[in-house]
């Protein structure tokens, strides 16, 4: 039996967080995204990328630079 492994995206729309836009989901790429799902699968509480925190209590990204700059972030099962 295989492990389920899953796909991550963050909401690049313009803003973000806005309840009246429809979410903007872009795929990370190959390489951030499995570093993404092997931390997420080891149940830690974030990952590091090279320019974003990723937080999965709150499926958060957070610019490294700008705490302001923030994404929400989703999983989706392959």
């Amino acid at each position: 039996m295989s492990e389920v492994r899953g796909q991550w995206y963050f909401n690049s729309g313009p803003d973000p967080f806005a309840n009246d836009e429809s979410a903007q989901w872009t795929a990370y790429s190959n390489e951030d995204n499995e570093v993404i799902e092997e931390k997420y699968l080891a149940h830690a509480p974030k990952v590091e990328l090279q320019n974003y925190v990723i937080h999965f209590e709150i499926l958060t990204q957070i610019s490294k630079k700008d705490h302001n700059r923030q994404r929400a972030v989703k999983r989706e099962i392959l």
